[in-house]
């Protein structure tokens, strides 16, 4: 319920807005791939959006008021990784998912649980076990230590680490996000050098040419190696939602589209719009801070097969599985532990002997 022909002008045209004291606006054409970019973030805007107007009206209408003292059960449920033939930006962001998730899994099942026995003066035999901060740490921050200046000093260790602290730095968002600001410079050849000044070295990145030589990259997940082309990397992590996209929804007579597209003109001309990867990072923090404030209950789910087929166990593939999720570590941390836990206040009323 838009005016077609405003529509079409915002399909096809950009408004960059003049924010100097001349205040002359222009309007340039899209090349066909940037409108073809720019009908396609329009759709994912108007799926997206209206997903979060369907449920928060849900939960409005279901929400109870009858009392302070609320218990709430939350289901998250996530396939898994992905490793496809062509791995790009939305795998990366799915299988970024998937470590933090992972991280969550690592800290409350295994690191917490052994860290409680240690503090309670338990006897006990360290299980080991990999810890994925690494990746998670690479993806979004990383630390560099400084190298001591006094290489022959005998105490250039002690010099490093009091005087050079470690630098904390951007990770990989951090990198794709700057070249997604730099306008007809930044290419997926630019893009990858950075990737490689940055972390060749790092045990868990390694650079090379995927198909056909196309620049790309592997990080090396919990649950294997996954090669990332970033040929489309920047483009897909700009917000191509342009400013003339969210003014033409706004003039919608349709009253949920426009409530879908709030935004002022005022307001989105001052204001650069987030990336892709830092809006997709955000979200990923506030599920954990989420998580972590509940008591969480898995359920593991393993896939057969690859060829979604019934009645085939691939033996192979499962036990792959088992592995990378850290299931033969955290049965030997619940066969070495207590299995079984009462509240003290429980115990107290139930084995009294007054």
């Amino acid at each position: 319920m838009c005016s077609p022909d405003v529509l079409e002008t915002a399909l096809t045209t950009r408004t960059v807005f003049d924010k100097s004291a001349k205040k002359q606006d222009m309007v340039t054409p899209l090349k066909s791939h940037e409108a073809y970019y720019s009908r396609d973030a329009l759709a994912k805007a108007l799926y997206d959006r209206l997903f979060s107007w369907v449920v928060r009206v849900i939960n409005e209408h279901i929400y109870s008021r009858g009392t302070s003292d609320k218990s709430i059960i939350g289901v998250l449920d996530i396939y898994g990784f992905e490793i496809l033939k062509s791995n790009s930006f939305e795998q990366f962001c799915v299988n970024y998912c998937n470590e933090k998730l992972q991280q969550v899994f690592i800290e409350l099942t295994l690191k917490q649980e052994q860290d409680e026995y240690n503090s309670e003066g338990i006897e006990w035999v360290p299980v080991k076990f990999f810890n994925n901060a690494i990746i998670c740490q690479l993806i979004e921050s990383v630390t560099f230590p400084f190298a001591c200046p006094f290489p022959s000093c005998a105490d250039s260790f002690f010099l490093s680490s009091f005087l050079f602290p470690p630098q904390k730095t951007g990770g990989l968002i951090a990198i794709l996000d700057e070249e997604c600001i730099r306008p007809g410079q930044a290419t997926s050849a630019t893009l990858l050098a950075k990737l490689n000044e940055r972390y060749l070295g790092h045990p868990h990145y390694e650079s090379k040419l995927a198909r056909g030589a196309s620049p790309a990259f592997t990080l090396k997940h919990y649950a294997g190696h996954v090669v990332y082309e970033t040929d489309s990397f920047i483009d897909k992590n700009k917000d191509l939602l342009f400013k003339d996209l969210i003014f033409a929804m706004g003039t919608s007579k349709n009253t949920v589209i426009a409530q879908l597209f709030p935004e002022n003109k005022k307001e989105a001309d001052l204001k650069r719009p987030p990336s892709a990867a830092s809006q997709f990072k955000k979200s990923m923090q506030s599920l954990m801070e989420n998580l972590m404030s509940k008591t969480p209950h898995y359920i593991r789910c393993i896939k057969s097969n690859d060829g979604k087929e019934a009645d085939w166990f691939d033996d192979r593939l499962c036990l792959h599985q088992v592995r990378y999720l850290g299931l033969l570590e955290n049965v030997r941390v619940r066969r070495a532990g207590f299995c079984f836990r009462q509240g003290f206040d429980h115990f107290l009323g139930r084995y009294n002997m007054a």
